[in-house]
């Protein structure tokens, strides 16, 4: 249980800086879908606090759904939304 928290709580610290790290580039690129990209960032960060406060409190436990819906959100983020603004990052040297 206390390594679920621990992974639990890196996870959403890392998830954290990442999307801040590429939002911050969106927004000062001008990426014409920031707002709707924001929006799926945050609501994959509510359902991971809100995971891990479930977690914590004795709540929910980590199940293969759960474990499945991580998988499939971080794919499918990353090979269908993080393409859009690929080229626009490139062009701007990142």
């Amino acid at each position: 249980q206390e390594a679920v928290l621990e992974t639990l709580d890196a996870m959403v610290s890392y998830v954290d800086e990442h999307f801040a790290t590429e939002e911050r580039y969106m927004r000062e690129f001008g990426y014409e879908d920031f707002a709707a990209h924001r929006q799926l960032h945050a609501g994959f960060v509510r359902k991971i606090i809100e995971t891990n406060r479930a977690v914590r409190n004795g709540e929910d436990h980590l199940d293969d759904d759960l474990i499945a819906y991580l998988g499939e959100w971080f794919t499918e983020h990353i090979r269908r939304e993080d393409p859009k603004y690929a080229e626009l990052f490139k062009a701007k040297g990142l």
